[in-house]
């Protein structure tokens, strides 16, 4: 073990043994078109390009849980990922598919952890300084790992690629409607302490929020009534949302329009609860979030929900660029 990082822990043995130049982290439960990871080396060996990585999808929800997380992902999530990609804000990657030079992961992680600032706890370095520093073993100190993975290598001066690849999870049935909010929770209140100022703004990109202000504002500037304002505003969001989501997930069965609604009218709730709390439950295991990003151990306990990830495991693959 490394740190408290589950993933990380189990990616280390692969990380350690690789002697290829690129390294392709590929969760478990993600499907990939064929020709993907030729397209992802392409990109990487771009100038300036770190990390490419590709967008979460989610495909054939079949129970009201999955269509929550099915909605939510594909319209909310897949719009805010495009956009502050393609504007480059920041950061803003998904662990689910992650290609990269183990070089550039090693400069980044060194980066991170002295010209940056970043807090090392929790991370066993012993023997890695011949490795050329901690790498991936020193994201074992956070939760969101993917994020700050992003976030060190982009830093460190190189850019994030992202391919109009996506990397697909079938849910079926498999979540509830309890299990969508738990995870939703976890994301919220692990963005709270390792992004403050984008989580604290994240309420304006809801429909609500935004159309609350858009009514006020509208009917300041241009006298239109907020009676009018608002269905025209909720019916425009929701065929944006349905436009993105099938777009996503062109063989859906259908777009639940009930999810939908569930979904738009819980968030700010569950918003506003999600920051008022630094514990999440990960696979079984309470974590404690400290404001520098790191986490610390809490008790262990049988798992709650989440069963689409309880037995998701990462692969990390190797890739001789000769291959390409």
């Amino acid at each position: 073990m490394v740190g408290l990082n589950p993933k990380i822990n189990n990616l280390m043995q692969g990380f350690d043994s690789v002697k290829y130049e690129i390294i392709w982290i590929l969760d478990s439960n993600v499907r990939i078109d064929a020709g993907c990871l030729g397209r992802s080396v392409a990109a990487l060996q771009n100038p300036g390009v770190g990390l490419v990585h590709h967008i979460p999808v989610i495909y054939k929800a079949d129970s009201l849980g999955s269509h929550l997380e099915w909605s939510f992902m594909n319209s909310v999530h897949a719009r805010l990922y495009v956009v502050i990609n393609w504007l480059r804000l920041d950061s803003c990657i998904v662990g689910k598919s992650l290609v990269f030079w183990k070089r550039d992961l090693l400069s980044a992680a060194n980066f991170a952890s002295t010209t940056f600032g970043w807090p090392k706890k929790h991370v066993n370095y012993v023997g890695r300084a011949k490795e050329g520093g901690p790498g991936l073993a020193y994201y074992g100190q956070f939760l969101a790992e993917d994020n700050f993975i992003g976030m060190s290598i982009l830093r460190s001066g190189l850019k994030h690629c992202l391919t109009n690849d996506v990397a697909i999870q079938f849910v079926g049935s498999s979540m509830s409607t309890k299990e969508f909010f738990i995870r939703r929770m976890r994301w919220i209140r692990t963005r709270m302490f390792a992004v403050p100022l984008a989580t604290i703004v994240e309420p304006i990109t809801e429909s609500t929020v935004n159309g609350l202000l858009g009514a006020y504002g509208f009917d300041k500037l241009f006298g239109i009534s907020p009676f009018l304002f608002v269905p025209i505003h909720f019916a425009l969001w929701l065929a944006s949302d349905y436009l993105i989501s099938t777009t996503m997930d062109p063989d859906s069965p259908g777009f639940s329009f009930d999810a939908w609604c569930l979904r738009e009218i819980t968030a700010i709730p569950l918003y506003v609860y999600s920051i008022f709390g630094s514990t999440v439950d990960w696979r079984g295991t309470i974590y404690q979030l400290n404001w520098d990003g790191t986490i610390g151990n809490g008790k262990t306990r049988s798992l709650i929900g989440d069963k689409d990830f309880a037995n998701n495991t990462s692969a990390l693959h190797q890739i001789p660029v000769s291959q390409f």
